[in-house]
């Protein structure tokens, strides 16, 4: 008494069939795989979603749906079915501690899970890429960090979220534009917060990299960058690597006309900014790094955190803690580009 369906790929079709009237699935197959690798192409993040939609391969696709999401979801999606089926992330990324500027390799599981839920989120330095080194020191603004910390709630279902951004330059091996370290947890002990303090900012003076930091009630990182008695190695002041508040003059509506709160670091986000951060993410997401027999190779073939890609593969518009951290980094990026064009 129930009903049921029966679901054929788009490929087995009446168009490419022999003489006896049987689809030809391997010629209807290498058609569409042609038509959808010109799809992968568009600047339109939801043309392959909803070409696939109509033509798919499989129940999951002929179901798919752009909804709220504006990111690139069935590729983001394909990638992630990768890096789980192949665990080649595993092979490139090292996980460990932070003890003081240096990481500690050790075999830990980084958090992953998403959504996030209250309960133990511990978790682990992520490095994809070692700092570039010349003459024994790594070179300013080579790297950027992005950061958006926890929400101070006890027993609260947020974590922070922590990433490494190599700037785009003609000298590293993959010429940078790409994400090369992260944290994203919540430490677990009674100083939770000032543990996750030492691993931003040990993370800062490992890759000499200036933190873009979202100022708003989360205000404890700030507070121990002020404060007198944290150094870094070096016995320099934290504030040091704090980055100077984003002018926005590359997008002057993004500027906050009627405020009176004088910035000293970071950027406060509101919705218009949070809006337009999302679809910078997006086209930086897309950005194509090279082509491989015909097929791009993107930004986000190159992400290996696996919380990041289910994040991004099943945002609705909602809280994201990884996401709310990489929204910075387009504003970050383009804020620098702009200062060094003027």
């Amino acid at each position: 008494g129930r009903d049921f369906g029966m679901f054929t790929p788009a490929y087995r079709n009446i168009t490419d069939i022999d003489q006896y009237g049987n689809s030809n699935e391997k010629i209807g197959k290498a058609k569409l795989d042609e038509r959808r690798l010109d799809w992968q192409k568009s600047n339109d993040s939801g043309l392959y979603i909803q070409k696939c939609a109509e033509l798919p391969y499989m129940p999951k696709e002929a179901f798919s749906a752009i909804g709220e999401n504006i990111f690139p979801v069935k590729l983001l999606d394909e990638h992630l079915n990768f890096l789980i089926k192949s665990n080649y992330h595993k092979q490139f990324v090292t996980t460990g501690e932070m003890e003081g500027c240096r990481f500690i390799p050790k075999t830990l599981e980084p958090y992953v899970e998403y959504p996030v839920k209250a309960g133990d989120r511990d978790s682990c330095v992520c490095i994809f890429r070692q700092p570039f080194i010349v003459n024994s020191k790594v070179p300013d603004n080579l790297y950027r960090i992005c950061v958006d910390p926890y929400r101070n709630d006890t027993g609260g279902s947020s974590i922070g979220s922590i990433y490494v951004i190599e700037n785009t330059n003609t000298f590293t091996k993959y010429k940078g534009d790409m994400i090369v370290a992260w944290y994203n947890g919540r430490p677990s002990d009674d100083s939770e917060q000032t543990k996750f303090c030492r691993i931003l900012f040990g993370l800062a003076e490992m890759y000499n990299a200036q933190i873009g930091l979202e100022i708003g009630a989360e205000s404890y990182v700030l507070s121990y960058a002020k404060n007198r008695a944290n150094f870094d190695s070096k016995g320099r002041k934290l504030t040091y690597y704090l980055a100077p508040s984003f002018e926005l003059a590359f997008d002057e509506k993004l500027i906050r006309k009627k405020s009176n709160v004088k910035l000293t670091y970071g950027i406060v986000m509101n919705n218009e900014r949070k809006e337009q951060g999302l679809n910078y993410l997006k086209d930086w997401l897309l950005r194509p790094r090279k082509y491989v027999e015909g097929k791009a190779v993107r930004n986000l073939n190159y992400i290996f955190d696996i919380g990041l890609l289910k994040e991004s593969t099943e945002h609705k518009g909602n809280n994201a803690d990884r996401l709310s951290s990489m929204v910075i980094g387009p504003f970050f990026e383009k804020d620098l580009s702009y200062k060094q064009k003027h």
